[in-house]
């Protein structure tokens, strides 16, 4: 299934492709100009960056996004792309998938990244494939265990420093 984009109040997501993680990989930002997106202060990060292989390996798995990749949070309003948002591949055969993101620092605190979260995850659960979907944040990292926990994450474990965390589909 091949996916176009979420729209949220705020927030438009785009899956990444292979072109525009190649493009970002060199540094050519040229493709936004034809989208109309600007990249935010700020990004792409470090983050993003050492992300980008990792989604380009999942992508070459398939023809095209499939929407269990990353995605580019984008605020409609400014047409700025803050940061991503996704899923580390496929449902396993437990039905489960695991989910990350990053903002950048001008963005944070604003609620993007749970309105983002809740689109995404609104759209995993329409696939009857997905049963739970799981996160793992540091322990110090209270805004990401606030945004988890406001979003009916249950906290499961906590190894290594890293809290593990739950939501299964109604």
């Amino acid at each position: 299934m091949a996916v176009q984009q979420i729209e949220t109040e705020r927030i438009l997501l785009i899956p990444y492709d292979k072109t525009l993680i190649n493009k970002i990989q060199i540094a050519d930002y040229s493709m936004f100009n034809d989208m109309g997106i600007i990249p935010a202060e700020g990004w792409p990060d470090e983050d993003v960056l050492d992300t980008l292989p990792r989604i380009l390996i999942n992508l070459e798995k398939v023809l095209s996004p499939t929407g269990f990749e990353s995605w580019m949070v984008i605020v409609k309003e400014k047409n700025e792309i803050i940061g991503d948002i996704g899923f580390k591949g496929r449902p396993d055969s437990l039905g489960r998938i695991d989910l990350g993101y990053g903002i950048v620092e001008s963005a944070r605190k604003k609620g993007y990244t749970r309105e983002a979260a809740i689109g995404l995850i609104n759209w995993a659960f329409k696939d009857v494939q997905v049963i739970e979907i799981t996160a793992k944040c540091d322990v110090g990292n209270i805004g990401s265990i606030n945004l988890l926990s406001s979003l009916n994450f249950e906290r499961k474990n906590t190894e290594e420093n890293m809290i593990g965390w739950s939501l299964v589909r109604n």
